[in-house]
């Protein structure tokens, strides 16, 4: 899914750092991240929900990042623990995009300095309940780089709805089914959910990505690597 920039805007007046972002990271030169967007915020004072399989939060890379989350998917849990067997750590993923430190690999987020607050949610019921617990704890931007086939259930909009009056931004992948059925995925098919697809490092859209009236824009999201939940970096997904 594609990695937006929103979490690097929120604050004005951050310095520039001089650390350097890893050489496989094409997206900081090519979106100017640390050069340029890191002179206005490196995300401090913004929590970012990312609502996924959980979130791996001892790993060095996310070091003091991670809030207590919640799990809707299977109870009994904070979502500091990646659930993830498939994927090797989806949610974990995208954390580290977001917000990794540096750690012990040099991987680091588009906004380093903000927080992560886990959810675990894997239903379209889940991202319902996870988008209003985030709101309710503070979350001015909740991510679901998670999609699923079918209209935005009204139960799901007002969930949105609620978080959007609550001054959160929700933003959501397009989906991956592109160039085959191109299906209208929710929770981007939501009104008020900022949709995002995924452009390479050229500038050009992956094959993959939605051919939707509802995607706003396109963001960084083909050859990504990123850490996953044994600490390790993950290889990058071919176009």
């Amino acid at each position: 899914m594609a990695v937006l920039m929103v979490v690097g805007t929120a604050l004005p007046g951050m310095a520039a750092t001089a650390v350097r972002h890893l050489p496989q990271q094409w997206w900081f030169d090519a979106w100017f991240i640390d050069t340029k967007l890191w002179k206005y915020s490196k995300g401090r004072g913004v929590t970012v929900a990312v609502l996924d399989s959980g979130v791996q939060a001892d790993i060095p890379e996310l070091s003091g990042a991670v809030l207590p989350g919640a799990d809707f998917m299977y109870g009994g849990s904070d979502g500091r623990r990646d659930t993830d067997t498939n994927l090797g750590g989806h949610g974990t993923g995208i954390a580290a995009l977001i917000a990794s430190r540096g750690g012990s690999s040099g991987f680091l987020g588009v906004a380093p300095e903000a927080q992560i607050l886990p959810v675990i949610t894997r239903s379209t019921a889940a991202y319902a309940q996870g988008i209003r617990f985030a709101a309710d704890n503070g979350a001015k931007v909740i991510n679901l780089s998670q999609a699923l086939a079918g209209p935005c259930p009204a139960y799901l909009q007002d969930a949105v709805r609620y978080a959007i009056e609550r001054d959160a931004v929700i933003v959501a992948g397009a989906g991956n089914d592109g160039n085959s059925l191109n299906s209208s995925m929710h929770p981007a098919n939501c009104k008020g959910v900022l949709a995002v697809g995924a452009a390479d490092s050229q500038g050009g859209l992956w094959r993959k990505t939605q051919r939707q009236p509802y995607v706003d824009l396109a963001a960084p999201g083909v050859s990504a690597a990123t850490i996953i939940r044994n600490g390790s970096l993950a290889e990058p997904e071919q176009p």
